[in-house]
């Protein structure tokens, strides 16, 4: 038994972003929440993330570097990255949420 090709293919590739133009280069600069008194934990979470392979190092800057925030559920904290600035470059597709009815 094998996986089908489109989940290999989201393993190797992520979601592709259909774009209908190509974003400027952007450097936005992270929330104030991602500052201060989080700076530490900001940064453990980050190294977690490089130790799981979430992320990686990088030798250039990519085209778009985006803003992390922090968002804070009862006291349990989530790095978020906020990929918003980006809507306005991207295909918008329309869809239908059905009922329960």
């Amino acid at each position: 038994m094998s996986p089908p090709d489109w989940l290999l293919e989201f393993i190797r590739n992520g979601v592709l972003i259909p774009f209908i133009s190509q974003p400027p280069l952007m450097v936005l600069p992270n929330s104030a929440s991602v500052t201060g008194e989080y700076l530490a934990w900001v940064r453990g979470t980050i190294c977690e993330f490089l130790d799981f392979g979430f992320v990686e190092l990088v030798t250039e800057p990519p085209h778009c570097i985006l803003p992390l925030q922090i968002k804070n559920t009862s006291g349990k904290f989530a790095l978020i990255h906020d990929m918003s600035p980006l809507n306005c470059y991207v295909d918008k597709a329309s869809f239908i949420l059905e009922g329960w009815d």
